[in-house]
């Protein structure tokens, strides 16, 4: 799979890795291709294996960063399969993908099965993904990297974001939980 903007393809899958355990369309499509972070890092199918860490499925799904554990929409069962350059995450669930907007825990429909996603994903990456301000931010010169998102200031949600944001490039690890406290505070005034 060579998409448009791909600044990583995802190094081959371990051998022994049980494939089973995968929504079949999902299990499939990582046995062509390891995952891959395609327009220019507007959006990242993840890969099974723990090289390099950010790229582990496994370790969003069930290991130690899995989602469920932080977000209440989130079931054990729901394969966070993406994310898109903020750290807002594409979720499987019964084969339908619905998009977590994890500054808030946010939960909507995006597509009726993973083809479909993809295939509005590859059409229209701006408009179906969000990806304005990566635009900007590649605008201006910058670009991401492999295991960078996009960390924004203020966060979107807030009523600061309405006079500008700034947005800069940050490892996903700290992305990540960065916006898992984000969302733990936002709960806790809820």
């Amino acid at each position: 799979m060579k998409l448009e903007g791909t600044i990583f393809l995802g190094p081959p899958a371990p051998a022994d890795f049980d494939w089973g355990q995968l929504p079949e369309e999902l299990g499939m499509l990582l046995q062509l291709r390891n995952g891959v972070v395609a327009f220019h890092g507007g959006f990242h199918l993840r890969g099974v294996g723990d090289v390099p860490t950010w790229h582990d499925l496994m370790d969003v799904w069930t290991g130690p960063h899995a989602l469920h554990k932080v977000y209440d929409a989130i079931a054990p069962t729901d394969v966070p399969f993406g994310q898109d350059c903020f750290g807002d995450q594409f979720i499987l669930r019964g084969g339908v993908v619905y998009k977590l907007n994890t500054e808030l825990g946010h939960f909507e429909q995006m597509s009726e099965d993973l083809g479909a996603f993809l295939g509005a994903a590859i059409e229209e990456p701006v408009t179906y993904l969000d990806l304005e301000a990566l635009d900007a931010f590649r605008e201006d010169g910058e670009e991401l990297e492999p295991g960078m998102l996009l960390h924004v200031d203020p966060p979107f949600s807030s009523d600061e974001a309405e006079d500008g944001i700034t947005v800069s490039a940050m490892p996903c690890e700290e992305r990540l939980e960065y916006l898992f406290d984000h969302y733990r505070r936002f709960m806790e005034q809820a």
